[in-house]
C-alpha cells in the first residue's frame, strides 16, 4: 500500500511540476533547428504548440519572435516556451535563432543556460526586439 501511495504521489508531483530538462533545454536551442534542415517530425513524446507571433518592421529591417509552447504528449504538460527569433535584414536575407524560457520549476542550471544565452549576444537588434516582444507578450497576459 505505501509503495502504491508513494508511486501516485510521485506521479502527482512530476505532473503538477513540468519542470524543462536539459535534454528539452538543447532540444528547444539546438536540436529543432537539425530537425527543421534534415525534414524531421518533433521528437517522440513532444509536440509544439503556437502561441503568438509577433513582429515589426523599423528602418527596413523585419523582426518576428514566434512563441511556441513545447509540451510533452504524456500527460499535456507544458515543458517550456520556445521562441523562434527571425531576422530579415535590408538585403532579404533571414536568419534565424532559438531561445528556450524554461518552466518555472526548473532547474537553477537550466536557467543558467538560459541568461548566458542571452546575456552572450552582441546582437543590439535582437535584444531591442526581444524586449519590444517579451513586453507585448507580458502584456497579453493581463487579459
Amino acid at each position: 500500500m505505501k509503495t502504491c501511495f508513494l508511486s501516485l504521489l510521485a506521479f502527482f508531483t512530476i505532473s503538477t511540476y513540468a519542470q524543462t530538462t536539459n535534454a528539452e533545454y538543447n532540444y528547444i536551442t539546438v536540436g529543432y533547428r537539425a530537425q527543421l534542415e534534415n525534414g524531421l517530425p518533433n521528437k517522440d513524446g513532444y509536440d509544439f504548440k503556437l502561441i503568438n507571433n509577433y513582429g515589426y518592421k523599423n528602418l527596413g529591417k523585419e523582426y518576428n519572435l514566434i512563441f511556441k509552447k513545447l509540451v510533452r504528449t504524456v500527460g499535456n504538460k507544458t515543458a517550456a516556451i520556445m521562441i523562434e527569433y527571425e531576422y530579415i535584414d535590408l538585403q532579404g536575407d533571414k536568419s534565424i535563432a532559438y531561445y528556450c524560457i524554461p518552466h518555472t520549476k526548473s532547474a537553477k542550471a537550466v536557467w543558467e543556460k538560459t541568461y548566458k544565452k542571452i546575456d552572450s549576444t552582441n546582437n543590439i537588434d535582437l535584444l531591442k526586439a526581444y524586449a519590444f516582444m517579451m513586453t507585448k507578450f507580458a502584456a497579453e497576459l493581463s487579459d
